[in-house]
């Protein structure tokens, strides 16, 4: 399992959890996995100063959290819908 170490901390604390569980990636580093590089991001929109988004570099795929409080304009019912501004694009990262 992957968390930031701000995320380790609150589920110790909580939860008593095995840290020797978890791979800590803080957002701006990241880690492999088989042939996939995973880079962790800050949401744009979040909640907790802990959450983290994954963004994956080959399929340029982004898994992410905490989207819930996002604002749009009109009711969006498939991604599509949704206005997309520069700011609101995901990066292209280089392995690089």
């Amino acid at each position: 399992m992957t968390t930031q170490l701000l995320g380790l901390t609150r589920l110790k604390t909580a939860h008593h959890v095995d840290p020797s569980w978890f791979i800590i990636v803080n957002p701006g580093q990241s880690f492999n996995v088989g042939d996939r590089v995973i880079t962790i991001l800050h949401p744009l929109v979040f909640d907790s100063p802990s959450t983290s988004a994954y963004f994956e570099l080959k399929t340029e795929m982004l898994f992410s959290a905490d989207a819930f409080a996002a604002i749009i304009p009109k009711f969006a019912g498939e991604v599509g819908d949704c206005p997309l501004r520069p700011m609101l694009r995901v990066p292209r990262f280089s392995t690089a």
